[in-house]
């Protein structure tokens, strides 16, 4: 049964993203989780059903902060432009932020369950459909504007996801962020702005 502190919940997946990130799924464990946490490794089990539910929690976690972030960007005021170029600076220094904890979302190096990739997806793919949707608005409005030339803005908005990716990809292993995201948005400009 779950129980609701959200400040127990939250250092549990603190000590998750820690323990992820520095010995990979399969080596970081309940124990060592609760450990990090500073609470027993019973008290997990209130909140999680196991290791892999854990995992998933984090993810959510780190997934809802980063839409805050993209959210309050495109609520300032600006040009559609500028919106976008917010989120991508906005997640270059979240990413810097984060950079102990960058191995936690190396998919390629963390050896997960059928079963657990499958609940992972269930929960992660509707955010980012969330996501492409309210990028394609933001695109969509730029179109509007005329600051876009015409195009289909679903498509570039995950043209733009896509984009954002592979800038958090490259930051794993290099970490000139504010140059990536730059380079990456003058790329991405250059394809839908009018001439």
């Amino acid at each position: 049964m779950k129980i609701q502190d959200n400040r127990t919940e939250n250092r549990i997946l603190k000590a998750a993203l820690k323990q992820f990130g520095s010995k990979g799924f399969d080596r970081a464990t309940v124990d060592s989780i609760a450990r990090v946490a500073g609470i027993a490794k019973g008290t997990i089990y209130l909140y999680f059903k196991n290791k892999e539910a854990i995992y998933a929690g984090a993810c959510v976690q780190q997934f809802d902060r980063l839409m805050e972030g993209m959210t309050a960007e495109i609520s300032a005021a600006g040009s559609a432009e500028q919106k976008l170029t917010g989120i991508a600076q906005y997640l270059s220094s979240y990413i810097v932020k984060i950079r102990s904890s960058l191995p936690f979302f190396d998919i390629e190096n963390i050896h997960l369950t059928a079963q657990t990739l499958k609940s992972l997806h269930s929960v992660v793919m509707p955010k980012m459909i969330k996501m492409n949707r309210i990028i394609a608005e933001v695109i969509s409005l730029g179109i509007k504007d005329r600051e876009f030339r015409e195009l289909d803005p679903q498509i570039a908005a995950f043209c733009f996801i896509s984009l954002m990716r592979a800038m958090f990809m490259n930051m794993m292993f290099k970490f000139d962020t504010a140059e990536n995201a730059d380079d990456i948005m003058r790329i991405f400009l250059c394809g839908i702005k009018r001439r």
